[in-house]
């Protein structure tokens, strides 16, 4: 199947990074031109629309680094900013943390060495503004600030500021989520409590008792609140902690009563992403029939609501059936797949990626001189991913069909010629006599 990337994924993804609404304007005498953005600036558009997004800092620690000397670039960056929205923020302390990790990086990017000299100093100051922040400005401590304190007394051997700090973050976590000023998105509410859970991991202070205790915590905010499949804020998200705890019979405990919740649930409800992932985490247990019954549910939802963007397909879910064993119902849904994909050609859709996932659609139901046609359209409509074309399950029966081939050779042919005349030099048009 084509992920595409279209003019309006770009503006959603700007969007989202912070980058403003106005990407572009519209002149008569010149096409459209997207505004270039240097990674920092880019960077600092993210740390203040999520200043509670320990990334974000980390994004723009990153480019700090690779600009030179860390205490001048950081008092620079800190300098150019709205001074209110600094002390607000607590920016220069979240800053300074972002560095100390930036610089426990080697190269093995999963295994920070904290005991790096630079990395110390930098974390020292990190604790101090930190603390300093607590005391004097008690009300500007968010859970983010608290979190971050505690994996700094962490990473520096204080174990017993560091649950403090901890015991501090839960109480801020769970306190905001409450406060409409200060609320979390589902998202961020579930960034803070993966780093609060961790923090009790092994990782940090290894308490299994108090990371069994804050999970059931949060079953009770879920109880409460209701899921946010956006963030991933689900009984399934809090499920696989228990497992990740060997603690299954929690576990599958907390699937049973996602599953009674989402059963009792108004058909209208959109639960399609709960039933899919409840059948993922089935599946991954050896629990075929409750996986079953659940890719049956998120068939039914597919049925009853429409599809959406992946995985919320009739292609995701054949694969779900296949992967059951249940060969006739995954073609069923890939019939119903290849009737969208058909119904989107007739409408008009002459893009390399429409054709492609015809292409899909004709390969899942046993039609590959459809699927090689398809295929051939995609190619000449401008498709050249040669890799996806190799891999892509969808096409696993076309894989030794000689048109497959013969295919692949040509679109590798036009690439290494494409490539080729790209590194010849060109030569001006009139020479001199």
């Amino acid at each position: 199947m084509s992920s595409r990337i279209t003019t309006a994924g770009v503006l959603i993804a700007a969007t989202i990074a912070g980058l403003g609404t106005t990407l572009w304007t519209v002149a008569t005498t010149e096409p459209a031109k997207l505004p270039v953005l240097d990674a920092m600036s880019a960077a600092t558009a993210s740390v203040k629309e999520f200043p509670n997004r320990i990334t974000s800092w980390n994004s723009v620690a990153v480019q700090l680094i690779r600009r030179g000397e860390p205490s001048a670039q950081v008092a620079a960056w800190l300098g150019a900013r709205d001074p209110a929205w600094v002390a607000e923020q607590g920016a220069g302390a979240m800053l300074w943390y972002s560095v100390s990790h930036q610089l426990a990086l080697t190269t093995e990017r999963f295994n920070p060495d904290f005991s790096r000299p630079e990395s110390v100093a930098a974390r020292s100051k990190a604790i101090d503004l930190l603390v300093d922040l607590s005391h004097k400005h008690p009300e500007r401590m968010r859970y983010w600030h608290w979190n971050s304190l505690a994996w700094a007394w962490i990473r520096s051997g204080q174990r017993r500021f560091a649950q403090g700090a901890l015991e501090r973050t839960e109480q801020a976590i769970f306190s905001s989520a409450g406060d409409e000023s200060d609320d979390p998105t589902p998202g961020e509410f579930v960034l803070g409590l993966n780093r609060l859970v961790s923090c009790w991991g092994d990782t940090g202070m290894a308490d299994r008792a108090k990371q069994i205790a804050l999970l059931h915590r949060i079953e009770g905010m879920i109880d409460q609140r209701g899921e946010a499949t956006t963030g991933n804020f689900t009984y399934v998200w809090l499920a696989q902690h228990f497992f990740n705890l060997n603690e299954r019979e929690e576990g599958f405990e907390t699937l049973s009563h996602a599953r009674s919740v989402y059963l009792a649930a108004d058909p209208s409800v959109d639960l399609r992403e709960n039933w899919r992932r409840l059948a993922g985490a089935y599946a991954a247990r050896g629990h075929r029939d409750e996986a079953l019954e659940a890719v049956e549910s998120f068939a039914a939802q597919l049925d009853h609501l429409g599809q959406g963007v992946e995985p919320l397909s009739w292609n995701r879910a054949g694969w779900s059936f296949e992967l059951l064993d249940a060969s006739d119902r995954a073609q069923d849904c890939w019939g119903r797949w290849l009737a969208i994909q058909q119904k989107n050609i007739q409408s008009g859709a002459t893009d390399s990626g429409s054709f492609y996932n015809l292409a899909c659609g004709f390969a899942l139901t046993g039609d590959p001189d459809g699927a090689l046609d398809a295929l051939d359209r995609a190619v000449a409509a401008g498709y050249s991913n040669v890799t996806h074309l190799e891999n892509d399950r969808d096409l696993t029966s076309l894989r030794d069909e000689d048109r497959f081939q013969d295919l692949l050779e040509s679109l590798r042919a036009k690439i290494a010629d494409r490539a080729k005349r790209a590194q010849t030099p060109t030569r001006g048009i009139l020479q001199r006599r």
